[in-house]
């Protein structure tokens, strides 16, 4: 059974990390031009060769972006970016430029191209035309509802946005902020003209005000089976933006219900999950497009809601009091719902005013009143946590991913030793000094396993060993080190692939 793959943004190195290392089955990325994350940190030359090479260490497949509109001056320079990841073993292109994505696949035919959303896939023409240009994946846009996919029975493969930012307009059909922020969303330069407040004028009489514009973010996490159901082949998270917080906290939830799925069990997040992820970001949560639902729009606020941590109730020019429906923390980031007053809690007190590390729900706890806001205008307000210390920082201790190898070591007296090792798919071997006959006490099987097990500082971990040896050898520990050094090694940059001559 093939499964879906699991798609996470990376903006930098940080990110990278987090991705992989908490589950991910493919990252996507932009480099320094040309991607339509003109604002995120992106990767440079050389970061971006260290990205592939970390990805295939670990199994996992890595696609750039170049999916901005080009301009014909560009051709040349955006066509060298696009050989120097080919010969570097990027996995596949994201494009949306129909014209480079058919000069490409004229030269450079191997190269796996993925038509980006910003190329508004959500027709059957339009995406049979992909098809048989060679294009091996389309990312449908976020305007498409999951029937309209699965509805299109093309040789293609689906890849869905299933969480992250929505946008009010059509998929890559945006000059929103080209006419009113003078920047264009089709040269990855986005300045959010969606995320600012309007009002709604009827008869030259304001009928409605607020964020009119701006989307709540899409959390598909109640529907996965559905969508799994459906044989979609990658899901999309969205936020090449976001900090390596959110990666690690999206990556981790989605990769559990996914595997759940496969092993048979009904994948339903729990509560504990869905309220981690309110709190690395939300504007409110929709099932969207995909799931039929109209009402996308958060016209309250465009800002990051986080969870409610409690209820003003009285308060100074010095101090704030909150009645606390959740703990709290110091160094946690508060706001006063409904408005852009916030802050970092460097300070926290408890009901006496005494200085604490820690807050529980239920109790009153007092704040700095830094904005000497007049505290009776808001009594009754909620107070939102928008960072949660304690859970950034579990976060970000996630356990690095290992990688199953088995080892096979031979040493036959009057031989070379040899250490064969393999990770299911590439088989290294190596030899070293020759064996020899043990003058004193010998080599046993428990000596050498424990010296070959030692693998801490690579990728690897040790599943399984065979080790074959005449009885009474002598081998030095420092020769058995070196086999394995080098055979990890060998491994490493088997794994990395080989540069490709273009």
């Amino acid at each position: 059974m093939k499964k879906v793959e699991l798609l996470i943004p990376v903006g930098n190195k940080e990110c990278l990390n987090a991705a992989i290392h908490n589950g991910a089955d493919a990252v996507y990325l932009g480099g320094k031009k040309f991607g339509a994350r003109a604002y995120s940190n992106n990767f440079d030359d050389n970061e971006m060769i260290e990205a592939i090479k970390l990805c295939h260490l670990y199994g996992v497949k890595i696609y750039v972006t170049v999916n901005t509109i080009i301009y014909n001056d560009e051709i040349k320079e955006v066509m060298d970016y696009i050989n120097f990841l080919y010969i570097h073993n990027v996995d596949a292109i994201i494009m949306q430029d129909i014209g480079l994505i058919n000069l490409v696949r004229k030269t450079i035919p191997d190269l796996e191209i993925h038509v980006s959303t910003q190329a508004h896939n959500h027709n059957y023409e339009g995406i049979k035309y992909f098809s048989d240009l060679g294009c091996t994946r389309v990312v449908f846009d976020r305007e498409s509802s999951l029937e309209e996919i699965v509805n299109i029975d093309i040789p293609i493969e689906k890849e869905v946005f299933v969480y992250g930012a929505l946008c009010v307009c059509y998929s890559g059909n945006c000059l929103f902020s080209a006419l009113n922020g003078g920047r264009s969303a089709n040269r990855g330069m986005c300045v959010g003209s969606c995320r600012l407040p309007y009002q709604l004028m009827v008869d030259n009489k304001i009928t409605d005000k607020g964020f009119l514009l701006s989307t709540k973010d899409l959390n598909t996490t109640g529907n996965i089976k559905e969508i799994l159901d459906n044989n979609i082949d990658s899901l999309k998270i969205e936020g090449r933006m976001k900090g390596p917080e959110y990666v690690s906290a999206v990556t981790r939830v989605y990769r559990r219900l996914i595997d759940d799925y496969y092993k048979g069990i009904d994948p339903i997040i729990t509560r504990e999950e869905l309220i981690e992820l309110y709190k690395v970001y939300n504007r409110k949560f929709t099932k969207g497009y995909l799931f039929g639902e109209d009402n996308i729009i958060n016209s309250y606020t465009s800002n990051h809601q986080g969870v409610k941590v409690g209820t003003i109730v009285s308060g100074t020019n010095k101090r704030i009091i909150i009645k606390l429906s959740d703990d709290i923390h110091q160094e946690d980031a508060i706001r006063i719902d409904g408005t852009q007053l916030g802050m970092y809690l460097n300070t926290l007190y408890d009901k006496n005013g005494l200085l604490v590390s820690s807050v529980s729900k239920g109790n009153l706890c007092q704040i700095d009143n830094k904005d000497r806001i007049l505290v009776k205008d808001y009594i009754g307000k909620d107070v939102l946590k928008t960072v949660d210390n304690l859970l950034n920082k579990e976060l970000l201790n996630y356990k690095e991913k290992k990688i199953n190898v088995t080892m096979n070591f031979i040493g036959h007296i009057g031989s070379k030793m040899e250490l064969s090792i393999s990770d299911g798919i590439n088989d290294i071997l190596v030899t070293g000094g020759v064996v020899e006959t043990a003058i004193n006490q010998g080599m046993n099987e428990e000596r050498i396993k424990e010296q070959l097990s030692k693998l801490g500082s690579t990728p690897f971990i040790l599943k399984e060993i065979k080790i074959d040896i005449d009885n009474n050898i002598f081998i030095n520990i420092k020769d058995i080190n070196e086999v394995r050094r080098e055979a990890c090694s060998k491994l490493i940059e088997s794994r990395y692939g080989k540069e490709k001559v273009k």
